[in-house]
């Protein structure tokens, strides 16, 4: 159902772009990934834990042929990083940028992940955001320093 996945994910970007905004050109992930993340949200509420499950394996299968043939690249990188190389943009920022926020629901728990996120919008709603401001507001809500995490995932 890509119709279906596309409009959840254009959905996405009334809040995370729409509303907090953020330097597409300098952090590319910073709503491109929330609002992909966000469709992933949307299918475990349409179609239950199964449609999550089926939209993450299906973009760790992205992820794994990728990095089968390129190097690892952090989630972060401008825009300019990706020219010419668009399958690199859709997969980094897009897939392994979602996938971020996976791994971050999980190390902090729904609970800090959903008041974390609430927190974000709240406090940069009609403004411009940057990634500090989100990823501060995830080790604030769960209490937990999470800078390895970033690290790992190439957000900081």
């Amino acid at each position: 159902p890509f119709l279906e996945f596309a409009i959840a994910h254009e959905t996405a970007h009334q809040w995370w772009y729409g509303v907090v905004g953020g330097d597409v050109v300098a952090n590319p992930w910073l709503d491109e990934a929330l609002a992909n993340y966000s469709t992933a949200l949307y299918m475990e509420k349409a179609h239950g834990s199964a449609g999550l499950q089926r939209t993450l394996d299906n973009w760790k299968q992205m992820l794994q042929r990728w990095e089968q043939d390129h190097p690892d690249e952090p989630v972060s990188e401008p825009l300019s990083a990706f020219k010419g190389r668009e399958e690199a943009y859709n997969v980094i920022v897009y897939v392994k940028g979602a996938l971020f926020f996976q791994a971050l629901r999980e190390k902090v728990g729904d609970k800090a992940f959903f008041d974390a996120l609430r927190q974000y919008y709240q406090a940069h709603r009609y403004g411009i955001a940057q990634p500090s401001d989100l990823l501060s507001v995830f080790q604030t809500a769960s209490g937990q320093d999470l800078h390895d995490l970033y690290k790992k995932w190439g957000v900081q």
